[in-house]
């Protein structure tokens, strides 16, 4: 037998902890505001995740959080817990990327978080270069704009795909792609037969608009705030499928992506004339500069501003043509 005075010392916390599905769980809380919500997020059950929530604060023997209204708050020990738990699966992320670079990229995961406007196209991306390298595992994180400047700020993601990046020495921001702002309303409004509008001819028009955090939102509230202009509000709807159904039902106009209308949508809603628009905006392609990447997220990368620009390009020509999603080509298969 060894010397045990040769041992690596391990916390007696450790044992107290318990599993790391019990601080996977607090992340999703401390990130989430609730139980409910990251339950689901990991596919379990909202009485299982708070069993689980129970033992590791039994373990810490201090309270992790408190019910502030509906959502939770954090305790003080409980973001040590958050800060110590990042730490822990940081170094975890750091080693699979070791163990995936010693396999080459025949396996490793890539983790996006994708603006929910840009959830359209980004699949159209993965496809090919998952087909290229199937023994790879993609988590892909769909949320607005803040939800992903949250995750950003702590570096869970290799790559972001958001609109309007903050400027920050930190980031590395790429454009990809125009993502225009069109104003919408039913094909059965009365302006919708108009030709030519102004902003003061839909300015005491009922809107229905996405949810503050949002980077449509973002983008319209900086383009009425520098043209001294405001709009009506009348509903706030946090998903572009049931703000595209509020309008077509008559709840109000609404500003949003071009590239969200399909050709169904375009039978039932109209692309208003208004000066000044389509509302130019991008998304941006975006990673911390201090992450350390892995093989996998420079490759995929590298694939985004080559081959995916083209894809990019050639799909976009498509979907201004026909209003559908254009399907790429099968990709090479790389000789193993």
């Amino acid at each position: 037998m060894g010397n045990p005075k040769n041992t690596t010392p391990v916390p007696r916390l450790a044992a107290r902890i318990g599993t790391l599905r019990r601080l996977e769980i607090l992340l999703r809380v401390a990130e989430s505001g609730g139980i409910v919500s990251a339950a689901e997020q990991l596919h379990l059950t909202q009485p299982s995740a708070s069993t689980h929530l129970r033992k590791l604060a039994e373990g810490v023997d201090m309270p992790l959080y408190e019910l502030v209204g509906r959502r939770i708050k954090l305790t003080e020990a409980g973001e040590q817990v958050v800060m110590a738990a990042r730490e822990i699966f940081g170094s975890l992320e750091r080693l699979e990327m070791r163990l995936s670079e010693l396999q080459g990229m025949q396996a490793g995961r890539l983790s996006l978080a994708v603006a929910s406007s840009a959830n359209a196209f980004i699949p159209h991306l993965l496809g090919p270069f998952c087909k290229r390298y199937p023994g790879i595992e993609v988590d892909l994180q769909v949320g607005n704009r803040d939800q992903l400047l949250e995750r950003l700020d702590h570096n869970l993601d290799d790559l972001y795909f958001v609109s309007d990046p903050p400027d920050d020495t930190r980031l590395e921001a790429v454009p990809l792609i125009s993502n225009p702002l069109v104003v919408i309303a039913s094909r059965e409004h009365p302006l919708a037969r108009k030709r030519k509008l102004r902003w003061s001819d839909i300015a005491n028009e009922r809107f229905v608009v996405r949810e503050v955090g949002s980077g449509t939102r973002h983008t319209v509230n900086q383009f009425l705030a520098d043209h001294g202009l405001a709009l009506r509000e009348q509903m706030t709807i946090a998903s572009n499928e049931a703000l595209k159904h509020a309008v077509m039902a008559g709840l109000g106009l609404a500003i949003v992506s071009g590239h969200i209308l399909d050709q169904g949508d375009r039978e039932d809603l109209a692309i208003l004339p208004v000066e000044g628009f389509p509302l130019p905006q991008f998304w941006y392609l975006v990673n911390a500069k201090e992450r350390v990447t892995s093989v996998l997220a420079r490759t995929f990368r590298d694939f985004l501003l080559g081959e995916g620009l083209e894809i990019l390009k050639d799909g976009m020509s498509y979907w201004e043509k026909h209003h559908r999603p254009k399907l790429p080509k099968q990709p090479p298969l790389v000789s193993q």
